[in-house]
């Protein structure tokens, strides 16, 4: 609903978040627990798990934000609030637009869950243990070139996942933009992600607008 129609009375809370609605802020920050939004009479708020999390539209920017593990707020392209939109307000219709299409793909074909850590998925891949011990051996550890020509790269030890705050420990196999993985996921305001059963895709959500960034 629009700011507005809160009557100057908007949500104060987001689960562990806590909502600050202030004047003349061109653009919303958060700050440790507190989540700032400008109180704009025009700028159209979203509700999502019953007041949990939340999509927050403001001249022409998108943002999802509240309580995932801990408070968050990431700016997002206008695709993510369409899909909420276009499915008539369902929480559904959003989050599963927010699901990378490598990893729903995968989902489906083997039947298996993805699993998540913030803007973090991963789905199962392989579940031999050998595979990575003896691509390991063929490979060593380093850059090659490919019959494909694809770049392929495999990194062993600690390492950022995509750039983002979100590290991984173990090994990574990364072929053009594509990341399998095997080992644990860490970052702030997360339980770590333990991804050492067998080998994952893993990918970022979707429609973030500065992915690096992703809160």
């Amino acid at each position: 609903m629009y700011v507005f129609e809160f009557k100057g009375n908007p949500p104060k809370k987001a689960d562990k978040a806590t909502l600050c609605w202030e004047k003349g802020s061109t653009e919303p920050v958060r700050n440790g627990l507190r989540i700032h939004l400008p109180i704009n009479p025009m700028a159209i708020f979203y509700p999502l798990q019953d007041g949990k999390q939340f999509l927050f539209e403001n001249d022409n920017s998108y943002w999802f934000g509240g309580t995932d593990e801990e408070p968050f707020l990431v700016q997002m392209s206008q695709k993510a609030i369409n899909n909420y939109i276009e499915g008539r307000g369902s929480d559904d219709s959003f989050y599963n637009g927010l699901i990378p299409q490598t990893i729903a793909r995968i989902e489906s074909e083997t039947n298996t869950p993805h699993r998540r850590q913030g803007d973090i998925f991963a789905a199962r891949f392989c579940g031999n243990d050998s595979f990575i011990g003896n691509l390991e051996r063929v490979l060593g550890f380093g850059t090659y070139p490919s019959t494909t020509g694809a770049h392929l790269a495999v990194k062993h030890g600690s390492f950022s996942l995509f750039g983002t705050r979100h590290e991984g420990k173990g090994t990574a196999i990364e072929i053009d933009q594509k990341v399998l993985f095997s080992g644990v996921v860490k970052a702030p305001d997360h339980a770590p992600l333990s991804l050492e059963d067998g080998l994952y895709v893993i990918d970022q959500t979707q429609h973030i607008v500065y992915p690096t960034k992703a809160d």
